[in-house]
């Protein structure tokens, strides 16, 4: 994970040091790096890792289906809401890898 961090970083330098923001680009890398390591003694399986994940994306898209479209950031709220909807998808599709071909260790 640290690794992916600073290769984001690194990439984000490149435009004029903007604060690292995680999109859709970077979302499968991230979700990728993280269920493929799983620290010694981690609590959590990673198909309860992904099922939380679902549910923090869900509750986020929530609040964000309720407010009204427009303002100063509606173009920033929009890509957001994309990265949510993405990274549920992404979790639905790891899950199934998961489930179906023991893709991720356990």
């Amino acid at each position: 994970m640290q690794c992916v961090s600073q290769e984001l970083k690194a990439e984000s330098t490149g435009d004029g040091g903007a604060s690292l923001l995680l999109d859709s680009e970077s979302l499968e890398r991230v979700l990728w790096a993280r269920l493929s390591f799983i620290p010694a003694g981690y609590p959590q399986t990673p198909l309860a890792y992904l099922m939380g994940c679902y549910t923090r994306a869900t509750s986020e898209l929530r609040p964000r289906s309720a407010a009204s479209p427009g303002g100063r950031n509606a173009e920033a709220q929009q890509a957001l809401t994309d990265a949510l909807v993405y990274a549920k998808q992404l979790i639905v599709s790891y899950t199934g890898l998961m489930l179906n071909m023991d893709m991720f260790p356990q």
